[in-house]
């Protein structure tokens, strides 16, 4: 995995369910995934969000504004998630943003691993609310610019 960040699971057992419940605690918000070169991982990037609507991630962005901002992300995947972390994908993935609001994935380079025989599912950018849908004032799509 080149990039990680879960807000689900608790930070002692990766397969134990501990959301985040009130904004005290503060969701995993604003980061910025810039110019990095990421290669020879199952997965290049995933940012997790709590299952609590009200308090998923915000505002995080893999890629910025430009071309100078992006990332290049290459030979990646080839097989499901070898895990069980709470809400990560099981299909081969190279950026997967889960239970995030305004949020942006634009200007990336990918270029998958050559995979034969396998009956995995690839997707390059997968965005999904596994638990909980945000409040619909909030939700907006992940968007994938040239």
């Amino acid at each position: 995995m080149g990039v990680y960040a879960n807000n689900r699971h608790s930070a002692t057992s990766v397969t134990t369910t501990e959301d985040v419940t009130n904004n005290t605690t503060a969701p995993n918000s604003g980061n910025k995934v810039y110019g990095n070169t990421i290669s020879n991982v199952n997965m290049g990037v995933a940012f997790i969000g709590t299952g609590t609507a009200a308090n998923q991630d915000a505002g995080n962005d893999v890629g910025g504004s430009s071309a100078g901002t992006g990332n290049g992300i290459s030979n990646w995947g080839g097989a499901a998630a070898a895990s069980g972390y709470i809400s990560n994908s099981g299909t081969s993935y190279c950026i997967f943003m889960n239970h995030q609001t305004g949020d942006n994935v634009s200007y990336n380079t990918i270029t998958s691993a050559a995979v034969s025989g396998t009956s995995v599912t690839f997707r390059g950018i997968f965005k999904d609310y596994t638990a909980t849908a945000p409040p619909a004032r909030s939700r907006r799509t992940s968007r994938t610019t040239p």
